[in-house]
Protein backbone atom coordinates (compact mmCIF):
# COMPACT_ATOMS: atom_id res chain seq x y z
CA UNK A 1 0.00 0.00 0.00
CA UNK A 2 1.61 3.34 -1.03
CA UNK A 3 1.92 6.04 1.72
CA UNK A 4 -0.28 9.00 1.17
CA UNK A 5 1.68 12.31 1.74
CA UNK A 6 -0.32 15.37 2.59
CA UNK A 7 -0.56 17.88 0.06
CA UNK A 8 0.95 21.15 2.17
CA UNK A 9 4.25 18.56 2.64
CA UNK A 10 4.81 18.81 -0.54
CA UNK A 11 5.28 22.55 -0.66
CA UNK A 12 8.27 24.62 0.40
CA UNK A 13 8.12 27.24 2.89
CA UNK A 14 9.21 29.83 0.57
CA UNK A 15 6.30 29.15 -1.68
CA UNK A 16 3.98 29.05 0.86
CA UNK A 17 5.41 32.81 2.22
CA UNK A 18 5.20 33.77 -1.64
CA UNK A 19 1.35 32.67 -1.69
CA UNK A 20 0.69 34.75 1.97
CA UNK A 21 2.51 37.56 1.13
CA UNK A 22 0.65 37.87 -2.66
CA UNK A 23 -3.01 37.70 -0.96
CA UNK A 24 -1.60 40.23 1.74
CA UNK A 25 -0.36 42.22 -1.23
CA UNK A 26 -3.97 41.64 -3.09
CA UNK A 27 -6.11 42.88 -0.02
CA UNK A 28 -4.00 45.65 0.47
CA UNK A 29 -5.71 47.82 -1.97
CA UNK A 30 -9.20 46.49 -0.66
CA UNK A 31 -9.61 49.61 2.10
CA UNK A 32 -10.94 49.57 5.76
CA UNK A 33 -14.00 48.93 6.19
CA UNK A 34 -16.32 48.89 9.18
CA UNK A 35 -17.96 45.31 9.74
CA UNK A 36 -20.81 46.92 11.84
CA UNK A 37 -21.91 49.12 8.93
CA UNK A 38 -22.02 45.84 6.42
CA UNK A 39 -24.12 43.96 9.42
CA UNK A 40 -26.64 46.87 9.39
CA UNK A 41 -26.46 47.51 5.75
CA UNK A 42 -27.51 43.75 5.45
CA UNK A 43 -30.22 44.53 8.44
CA UNK A 44 -32.06 47.01 6.65
CA UNK A 45 -32.16 45.16 3.66
CA UNK A 46 -33.76 42.79 5.08
CA UNK A 47 -36.27 45.10 7.24
CA UNK A 48 -36.95 46.62 3.83
CA UNK A 49 -37.89 43.37 2.37
CA UNK A 50 -40.51 42.20 5.24
CA UNK A 51 -42.34 45.57 5.48
CA UNK A 52 -43.20 44.80 1.52
CA UNK A 53 -44.90 41.39 2.71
Amino acid sequence: MRKRKDKLERFSTARIDAAIERGRAALAGAGRFEFADLIRADREARDKRDRRR
